[in-house]
Parts: C-alpha cells; sequence; structure tokens
C-alpha cells in the first residue's frame, strides 16, 4: 500500500534524468509520511511553518537543491527548538530527498542519519521511522537481489554498512525495526488518524479501514511478512501454520497461543501481530469495517501460508463463508463475497475440481456478483 522506493542505480541513467527520478521516487516514500499519515500538532502550529516551507519550494523550482536543502537545515533547528516533532519528521524527510541528488553514496549515509534521528525520537514519531527504515531496507533488498546470492551468512553483525549485510542480518534487521514500530501499543491505538482531517490527504477508505495509527502501522507490518521475500533467510524447520484452528473465529483466533521458540519466523511474527490488531478491533464496536479488513486479510494470511494443501480449499471457503454472515452489515462484506466469487470462479476453470456443497459453477459466482452489486451497489466489491 505504501512504498519506500529511494534507490535506483545512478549509471543506468543520464544527470538530469536521474535527478528527476531521484527526486520522484523519494516523493513516494515521504508520502507516507506527508499525505497519508497524519500530523501531529495543531493546524495552527504547522501555520507557523508555511513561509519556510513556500520558500523551500521555490528554491526547488528554481534548481536551487543546495540553497533548499539549507533552508530545511534551518527548519531542522527550528522545530527542534520548538519540541515540533512532526516538523522534524518532515524537514528531516526533505533533507534525505536532497541528499540523494546532491551526493554518492547518500543510500548509506541516509540510513545512517535515519537511525540516529530513531534515537533521539520518542512516542509516535520514533514509531514512524522505525516503520519507514524497515521498508527502505526491504525496499534496497528488491532492487539488489542479486548482490546477496553469494554472500556467506553469519550470526552477528560483521559491519554498520547495510549494503555489505548478508540475508540473515538484512532480514534480522527489517524484522526488528517493523515488530519495534509496533512496541507503543497503547498510544499507538489511541492517536485517531481522523482527529487530524482538515491537515490529512487521504486514500480513499483510509479512514474507515486505518482509523487509528496503530491500524496503520499494522498493516505495514503485515504487508511486508506477508510478502513470499521476506522468509528467504528462514531455516526450513521454522514456524508452520498447520492446524485448521487458525481458520477460526476472531474471537477464537486471538485465544490461540503461539509456539514463541520460532519468534524470528516471518509466519510467527505476522499471526502476532494479527492477533494483537483482531484483539484491538474485536473491543471497537463502532467500526466493524476496520474489524472485517483485518479479519479477511487474516483469513487470506491463512490461506496463503497454510501447510496442508489439501484442505486448505475447504477450510478457506468455509471461513469466507462465516465471515460473510458475521459482517454481513459492513461494506467490507462486498469485498468478502468478491472474494467468494472469484474462489468459485477459478475452481470452475479446472475441469477436475472438487466445489463445495451446493456449488455447481460459475453461475454460482454470477450469482454471488448479483448479490454483491445488489446489497452493496457503491462498494469496491461489487464494482470490482
Amino acid at each position: 500500500m505504501y512504498s519506500f522506493n529511494p534507490f535506483i542505480q545512478r549509471s543506468e541513467i543520464s544527470e538530469q534524468t536521474k535527478n528527476k527520478t531521484m527526486t520522484d521516487q523519494f516523493k513516494k516514500s515521504i508520502f507516507f509520511i506527508l499525505t497519508l499519515l497524519l500530523i501531529n500538532q495543531t493546524t495552527m502550529a504547522q501555520n507557523n511553518y508555511e513561509s519556510l516551507w513556500k520558500s523551500v519550494t521555490k528554491l526547488e523550482n528554481e534548481g536551487k537543491t543546495k540553497d533548499a536543502q539549507k533552508s530545511v537545515e534551518n527548519i531542522i533547528e527550528k522545530a527542534r527548538a520548538d519540541k515540533n516533532a512532526t516538523q522534524v519528521v518532515k524537514s528531516v524527510l526533505y533533507k534525505y530527498k536532497y541528499t540523494m541528488i546532491l551526493e554518492e553514496e547518500s543510500e548509506l549515509k541516509i540510513v545512517n542519519d535515519l537511525k540516529t534521528e530513531i534515537q533521539k525520537s520518542s512516542g509516535i514519531d520514533k514509531a514512524i521511522l522505525q516503520s519507514i527504515l524497515a521498508e527502505l531496507y526491504f525496499q534496497y533488498f528488491n532492487e539488489n537481489t542479486w548482490k546477496f546470492s553469494n554472500r556467506t551468512e553469519t550470526d552477528e553483525k560483521q559491519s554498520d554498512d547495510f549494503r555489505t549485510w548478508d540475508l540473515k542480518t538484512l532480514f534480522k534487521e527489517i524484522n526488528t525495526y517493523y515488530i519495534t514500530s509496533l512496541e507503543n501499543k497503547e498510544l499507538l491505538q489511541q492517536t485517531k488518524l481522523d482527529n487530524y482531517t482538515p491537515i490529512l490527504e487521504q486514500q480513499k477508505g483510509s479512514k474507515l479501514f486505518r482509523p487509528t495509527l496503530y491500524d496503520l502501522l499494522a498493516n505495514r507490518a503485515i504487508d511486508y511478512f506477508n510478502d513470499d521475500k521476506s522468509n528467504l533467510a528462514e531455516p526450513s524447520n521454522a514456524f508452520s501454520i498447520d492446524d485448521k484452528k487458525f481458520f477460526a473465529t476472531a474471537n477464537e483466533f486471538v485465544l490461540i497461543k503461539l509456539n514463541d521458540t520460532d519468534e524470528h519466523s516471518q509466519e510467527y511474527n505476522a499471526l502476532k501481530i494479527y492477533k494483537d490488531l483482531l484483539s484491538f478491533r474485536l473491543k471497537d464496536k463502532t467500526n466493524l469495517d476496520a474489524l472485517a479488513d483485518a479479519d479477511l486479510k487474516r483469513i487470506q494470511f491463512i490461506r496463503a501460508h497454510y501447510f496442508n494443501k489439501d484442505e486448505n480449499d475447504a477450510l478457506y471457503y468455509g471461513a469466507l463463508q462465516r465471515i460473510k454472515t458475521e459482517y454481513a452489515k459492513c461494506n467490507v462484506g462486498a469485498t468478502i463475497n468478491y472474494e467468494i466469487a472469484n474462489y468459485i470462479y477459478q475452481k470452475a476453470q479446472d475441469k477436475n475440481a472438487i466445489f463445495p456443497s451446493g456449488i455447481k459453477g460459475v453461475k454460482d459466482a454470477l450469482a454471488v456478483c448479483d448479490e454483491t452489486i445488489k446489497n452493496f451497489p457503491d462498494t469496491e466489491g461489487a464494482k470490482n
């Protein structure tokens, strides 16, 4: 849902294209802070910085990158003196943006500086920066996978330069930052995004499905742990989703005791976050959509990682039918119906497929689609 993709190969593009591409890529990364998250000060407090940022924008548009960077550094000092943590984060990210354009070896400089900022920060801002650093590391891996193929794994970190790490070391760091970004659960759960609507640009559905900062950061971590590439460094005997109880209702799922001997396993960490997220959502009776969204994602995750492929499909379809009833009165019900229809349609493409009881083929999928369009006419599920 969010990207942090500042790194590109300098040798493959011209200097002019490099500057534009790097700027565009970094804009995607700071998008997380500047438009999709929150500004955790009052609107009036932010207005005090408006003229300063206008000056930065003017310098940038004039191509005076060094001057823009200097202005941003001045904002950092002012924000620190004002104890305005949000402006510190914003200006630090802009500093990184200009660093990428002006300096060689910018990746290492940015990462080291970001780690320093994390050490200086606390609370909400620290959690945000930890999540960003985790994504930055993973994005670096995705763009430089070939560099890790012949590196010898070590039990201890051999260098502070992340570009020299082996796969095991890199993923251990990524795991750590995503997990620690959620440590201050109570504060994050109390930080509601809709309190900041006047100074937010929101994606469609973000307020409904990600009502708190905890929802947002938890789903960012889950998206990482759900990526198949995130478990490349795991041993073959790592934690396994090997019991159909993981398909149970949300109320039953949150009570499952996980085997913490495999606490570095991606699947273990994903399930632990799902347990915490669903426990939090189950307590909120005012937002059924956020609960339904998390529960559907949990069931889809279980299906993708369940060890017994022979019974996997039947358990998944049964879980979909169950949550269809549980969440029939919320918007996510349309998405659940879409998943049911898609499941039936995919089954119908296999001549040897065994359909669930009462299902015969594509006509049943179309019936579910018609039901969805009728009951949820303006939802994404109906449009799909």
